[in-house]
């Protein structure tokens, strides 16, 4: 019975995380009409120098169709597929920021353990692995995260500032002299990423950027 599953769903077409068009399901989660759109998006203006633990912050695209539907497909809908796509492509763009330095680590932004239950995986850790395939870096989970949060986008801008400084405690106290990048699907106002790099710099890390897909607008 499993391998007539396994075979059906290898015979019926998958839909594009994208625009929902059919795709195959063993080539890539978004169509050819979304891949180049994704390519064609502009890399975001580069932010303003980061001020405390977190040096820099990075994106890989705007954030900007076709990528709003295909984290929502990911996150939401529960398609794993899609993410792995979506870091394929955060990886291709990898060697356009040698300002990311040569860390020793990838570190992806971890949810709260009761949202990763219910949702069963890490959109964040998703894309690490993607960019850890092409740069062969390794994805360590170096943070957990302590208080669960309503999401930063949907606040006002003016009630983000240092609402997450408690939010993020490291996994372990021997981080001393540590280069890590944080990965992250979206950023916006960066208070997140600031929050763990926060929380890495006490337990002794010595140099902390992030590397994002998109970046949104505040």
């Amino acid at each position: 019975m499993l391998k007539e599953v396994n075979l059906l769903n290898l015979l019926l077409p998958d839909s594009c995380g994208g625009c929902a068009a059919d795709v195959s399901p063993a080539g890539f989660p978004l169509c050819a009409e979304c891949r180049s759109l994704a390519r064609k998006l502009e890399s975001p203006p580069l932010p303003k120098p980061q001020e405390g633990p977190l040096r820099l912050i990075r994106a890989a695209y705007r954030y900007a169709p076709p990528l709003p539907n295909a984290l929502h497909a990911n996150k939401y809908d529960s398609r794993q597929r899609v993410g792995v796509g979506l870091g394929a492509l955060m990886a291709a763009r990898w060697r356009l920021y040698p300002e990311l330095g040569i860390p020793h680590a990838l570190v992806p932004v971890p949810l709260h353990p009761r949202k990763q239950r219910i949702r069963g995986f890490n959109q964040a850790h998703i894309l690490a692995e993607g960019v850890g395939r092409r740069t062969g870096l390794p994805v360590l989970t170096l943070l957990h995260r302590r208080t669960n949060d309503p999401p930063q986008a949907r606040l006002p801008r003016e009630s983000r500032k240092g609402r997450l400084g408690l939010a993020f405690e490291a996994a372990t106290p021997h981080l001393r002299g540590a280069r890590l990048i944080l990965i992250d699907d979206v950023a916006t106002s960066g208070e997140t990423l600031r929050a763990c790099a926060i929380a890495l710099t006490r337990a002794g890390a010595e140099d902390i950027r992030a590397y994002v897909l998109a970046m949104g607008t505040t």
